[in-house]
């Protein structure tokens, strides 16, 4: 069973998500880039579910820190009014974006594509 960390300052977004995607993965929730990041270095993260704005850190400098901890973990971008350049990515062909709100059904087919 994969885990997935879904990093978000709102918390009904954070919680709905994890009840949804809780059914079928294990998942990891954080409020701030600070608390994601203390969950994956005890915890081998999968797939990161991370908003752009996020307090202490945006998303792609997250991304950047949690790829220090897990080179391998996926990752895809939401956000309900920032759409990020490519070129603000970090290892942009393995990150995917989803603008909110956005359908349940298609965050799960990212998620089973991406973790095969």
């Amino acid at each position: 069973m994969a885990t997935i960390l879904i990093g978000d300052d709102h918390a009904a977004v954070r919680e709905m998500l994890g009840i949804a995607l809780g059914c079928i993965h294990n998942t990891r929730l954080a409020a701030s880039g600070a608390a994601a990041l203390e969950i994956a270095r005890v915890e081998r993260i999968d797939f990161a579910l991370l908003d752009i704005q996020l307090p202490e850190m945006d998303g792609p400098q997250l991304l950047s820190a949690l790829r220090s901890i897990n080179p391998d973990m996926k990752c895809c971008f939401m956000s309900a009014s920032y759409a990020p350049a490519p070129d603000e990515i970090p290892h942009s062909e393995v990150v995917s974006y989803l603008e909110k709100p956005f359908p349940l059904e298609d965050l799960m087919l990212l998620i089973s594509t991406q973790l095969g």
